[in-house]
């Protein structure tokens, strides 16, 4: 059953109901909906949407807190007056309200009002309307369903002045109210009261009219109920529906037939009511009403009687005594009062009725059965435990995952024939519920719940107690207590913790690259100073003043227990889980794969004087393996060119701790496994893996290379677009450069060390960086001149194709995008970030001649793959525009040019800038003279082919130059000289 909505097999108390989805006024039997905890008269909505009276909306819910409208209730009183059936009905020639059939969200009522009118069950408002979509109050419902139990409006008064005070007092005599204390008749009502009141008249009784003679023309009227051949009052309910509700019992059973159905057993009816719709297993050891058919015993709905009421659900391990009183039993804490003595009353085991066990024995056991759910009911309303059902439930780790089945508690389920949580995984905590307590007999299995924190206290006793942040939970039979300080994740059901994977997790590691001797200055306790490494890539020198639970009180060497002391690099090329303590310090713990064994990462070992690097001594030592499965203390060095550490396999997102002789780096796994083949020897400082497919890969290691630089550090390449201008400046005491970019998810600012800005990079331009500890290396620029393009084709796949045009040079090509490629939406123009994934991006725009507007700043690894894509979806705002295409050419060779009309030795010079342009750029001729002409203008006429024309540059009297300016068109030009004149 992988991979199918769960639960569609239920068990008691783990499930409430089946969502239907359901059309306004329409729905079928035993229909639930996702808003059910909302509604508050429950038996009255599921039996009357049972009685296909009152319906949900295609969403499935029901609003309840919604008005119901006078159409709506229109068709309500028909449906129910025809026995929960469509009735055949049909509309005058002449509408009787004038506000019905032409309003569109009124005229398919216009039947149902018409029939309720015809039957005096309502009328209109005055004025020759009705007001469908008008709402309806308490004691309008009331008056429309007296009228539909018999009693006639005239004769009761139900018409003038004083109509609400009459249909008040009988509505309350026939209990339309009932439930319903302290309504406001004249105010709206809500679906949810109406289907009570709705509810409430099925159950009444009919009436009917006798007359009696009382002399001359005096006839005394009289309502009576209609009564059957028994003398039983006939209710609406057996009247319209043949149905009545019986006094079903106590629920014993519910299980599920083939066909979807289900069987219901009670106490007063051993073989039980079958082809039930719905699953009431819920109501499990409650005393029940049943709405049933009387000519076949169809179950409209199964109900807690009035009297039945669930006092307390909760786990068995929450029992408890309570002093000198043996009529009462503590669940939760809360103390609840029984009939008898509580330990001697008997509990039943849920969908198993002839399992019986005193809650005596129940709670002998309750630390072994800790997991097990127990309910309390009372079934007479005396506010007392008369009922108990019990539902085993085991907590076990779920230890092989196959194709069909798993295994949990050394127990097989078979996904084909038990409800197994989506998702299942080897080494997740379950709760299992066996077959012998669903609807199905078939096991449903759920996930347990965890926690993640830190234990803050311990209390000894049967059993311990531990408490993880600020709560308590108790420590479950064959679970090892957990230590004041430890941090982890707990698998905790019903309050009980089943497994304390309490070691810590990976963001609770670092690595020391070295230490100094441990110091105590004025007195105070000694502490170590070390430089630590953290598995977020941060560093920092930190002051630790514990290991393994052990103070350090000198600084020599000395690993025993009670005289721990610490010598310069005695922690170097080592990783420790941590916690801080209150006043800032560091508290560490050696990693172990097991209590008190040998080789547990002793790098600074040497045998007996030291018992093999266990600092503070072999008693201290725990199981440690950070919430991984397995710790390896002598692997975690690379092997090349495996792409592997001498451990096996490594996780992409695994965090690796590398040492070189001058610098350490904290890489990805990614980043070590595309090292191939580098130079160096690897040495393993400990690996922590954990299985994924019957493989073991490694999650967090240390090693040290004999190199003076960590190989391929840069592997890990990021991007961000720069918003705003870098900057210099002071971060942690050291001159950086401050690049502000958007990610793509946020708005940061990052921090190289040094005063150069890479590649000149501004506002508007991208980077590429890689994180460095604290600070970032920043590798390129990504400028308008190399990596701006025109997106031209995409196919939005991942390591998809994508079509580009350079904006420098206009080369088109088609790459390939990496597998990790990043996209980051922008607006260029703003020097904003946008938020958009790859299917956000937009191929470019294109001018009148087909030429691409540069619409991304693109960054390759050079060898055809695409590593980020930074892309605008309108265009990077460029000087020139920013089409992709090649510049051409703009020759110009006009030089010593003589100047006519008489003004001998005077030449002139025209230049071109730039030499070269694209498409639509502006290009700028200067005419120069070799010598300024005092009182008259020059006039300097040149020609530019391909289309452009004449251009004329007069040069001021007195000056010496001047400019004038053409758009370059699409072919390169030539610059020709015509003329250089004076005026005579």
């Amino acid at each position: 059953m992988r991979g199918k909505e769960f639960p569609q097999k239920k068990v008691l108390s783990l499930v409430l109901c089946v969502a239907v989805m359901l059309s306004v006024m329409v729905m079928g039997a035993g229909a639930a909906f996702s808003d059910q905890d909302k509604i508050e008269n429950t038996e009255a909505v599921d039996a009357c949407s049972a009685l296909n009276i009152i319906g949900g909306y295609p969403d499935g819910s029901y609003k309840p807190e919604g008005n119901i409208k006078r159409s709506e209730i229109c068709k309500m009183i028909c449906v129910a007056l025809n026995g929960g059936e469509e009735p055949t009905l049909g509309t005058p020639a002449t509408p009787t309200f004038s506000d019905v059939r032409n309003t569109p969200n009124a005229a398919w009522a216009e039947k149902y009002i018409e029939s309720c009118v015809s039957q005096g069950i309502v009328s209109g408002v005055g004025g020759g309307r009705f007001s469908p979509n008008g709402n309806v109050t308490g004691s309008q419902l009331a008056k429309m369903l007296l009228v539909c139990l018999g009693f006639d409006s005239d004769i009761e008064g139900y018409t003038g002045n004083a109509w609400d005070m009459n249909v008040n007092v009988r509505a309350t005599q026939k209990g339309l109210y009932k439930g319903l204390e302290g309504l406001d008749v004249s105010a709206a009502l809500t679906r949810d009261t109406a289907a009570q009141m709705v509810w409430n008249a099925l159950q009444a009784g009919e009436v009917k009219y006798e007359y009696t003679w009382v002399g001359g023309d005096a006839t005394k009227v009289t309502a009576v109920d209609k009564l059957d051949n028994a003398n039983n009052p006939i209710t609406l309910l057996k009247d319209k529906y043949n149905a009545e509700v019986k006094d079903g019992g106590i629920v014993t059973s519910v299980k599920e037939d083939s066909k979807g159905t289900y069987t219901v057993k009670t106490d007063k009816n051993a073989n039980g009511y079958t082809k039930v719709a719905k699953d009431y297993s819920d109501l499990m050891g409650q005393k029940v009403d049943v709405l049933v058919k009387i000519s076949d015993n169809t179950v409209y709905g199964v109900y807690a009687n009035e009297d039945s009421k669930v006092l307390a659900t909760g786990a068995v391990g929450q029992l408890d005594t309570v002093s000198n009183d043996t009529k009462k039993m503590k669940l939760n804490g809360v103390e609840y009062k029984f009939e008898k003595t509580a330990l001697s009353e008997n509990v039943v085991y849920n969908n198993d009725p002839d399992t019986k066990k005193t809650l005596q024995t129940i709670y002998n056991n309750r630390n072994a059965n800790a997991s097990d759910e127990i309910k309390f009911i009372d079934n007479n309303g005396d506010g007392k435990v008369d009922s108990m059902i019990v539902t085993p439930m085991t907590v076990a780790e779920v230890t092989y995952v196959g194709s069909t089945s798993i295994t949990a508690g050394n127990k097989s389920y078979k996904f084909e024939d038990d409800d197994i949580y989506e998702g299942v995984a080897k080494n997740d905590w379950a709760v299992i519920v066996a077959g012998d307590y669903t609807t199905t007999d078939n096991a449903v299995i759920t996930k347990a719940g965890t926690i993640e924190g830190e234990v803050t206290g311990v209390r000894t006793g049967s059993p311990d107690e531990v408490k993880i942040g600020d709560d308590w939970y108790k420590m479950a039979t064959n679970t090892q207590t957990p230590a004041v300080g430890d941090k982890g994740v707990f698998v905790v059901v019903n309050g009980y913790v089943y497994d304390a994977d309490a070691s810590g997790s990976s963001k609770d590691i670092l690595y020391i690259s070295a230490n100094e001797a441990a110091e105590s200055k004025l007195g105070d306790n000694f502490t170590v100073e070390a430089k630590a490494y953290f598995t977020d890539g941060t560093n920092k020198v930190v002051k630790i003043d514990m290991i393994n639970g052990e103070d350090i009180t000198k600084a020599t060497k000395d690993f025993t227990q009670g005289s721990v002391g610490i010598a310069k690099d005695n922690l170097a090329n080592q990783m420790f889980t941590y916690s801080i303590d209150s006043d800032g310090n560091y508290e560490l713990k050696q990693l172990a794969n097991a209590d008190a064994k040998n080789n547990i990462g002793a790098v600074v070992g040497d045998g007996a004087t030291d018992n093999n690097g266990k600092i503070g001594g072999a008693s201290v030592i725990k199981e440690n393996k950070a919430g991984y499965d397995t710790y390896l203390y002598d692997k975690g060095g690379y092997k090349s060119p495996t792409n592997k550490l001498d451990s096996g396999s490594i996780a992409d997102d695994a965090v690796i701790f590398v040492q070189a002789t001058n610098e350490v780096k904290v890489l990805t796994g990614k980043t070590v496994k595309n090292w191939n083949t580098v130079s160096g020897t690897f040495t393993g400082k400990g690996v922590l893996t954990s299985e994924s497919n019957g493989i073991q890969y490694a999650k967090v290691a240390a090693m040290t290379v004999n190199t003076n630089t960590v190989p391929g550090a840069n592997g890990d390449k990021l991007y961000g677009y720069l918003t705003a201008d870098p900057y210099t400046t002071k971060y942690e005491n050291e001159n950086v450069v401050a690049y502000p970019i958007w990610t793509g998810s946020e708005n940061t600012t990052v921090y190289e060390k040094g005063s150069a800005i890479k590649d000149g990079v501004k506002a508007g331009d991208a980077i590429q960086y890689h994180l460095d500890g604290n600070f970032v290396g920043v590798d390129a620029g990504l400028t308008d001149t190399a990596n701006a393009y025109a997106i031209t084709g995409f196919d939005y796949e991942a390591e998809g194709e994508m079509a580009l045009v350079k904006y420098a040079d206009g080369a088109a090509s088609t790459l390939t995008l990496d597998e990790d490629c990043v996209f980051i939406g922008i607006d260029d123009s703003a020097k904003t970030g946008v938020e958009g994934d790859m299917s956000a991006v937009s191929l470019a725009q294109q001018d009148q001649y087909g030429n691409y507007y540069a619409n991304a700043y693109v960054m390759t690894d050079g060898s055809g793959k695409i590593l980020a894509v930074i892309f605008d979806n309108d265009k990077l705002d460029m000087a020139d525009g920013g089409l992709a295409l090649k510049a051409k050419a703009v020759t110009c060779n006009i030089t010593s040019e003589n100047v006519t009309n008489g003004e001998n030795n005077k030449t002139v010079t025209v230049t071109a800038s730039p030499t070269t342009a694209k498409l639509g750029e502006k290009v700028t001729l200067t005419a120069t003279l070799n010598k300024a002409i005092a009182g008259k203008d020059t006039t300097v006429v040149v020609s530019v082919d391909q289309g452009v024309g004449s251009l004329t540059i007069t040069i001021p009297k007195g000056q010496k130059s001047a400019t004038a300016t053409f758009t370059m068109p699409s072919e390169a030009v030539t610059v020709g000289f015509t003329s250089a004149s004076v005026p005579q």
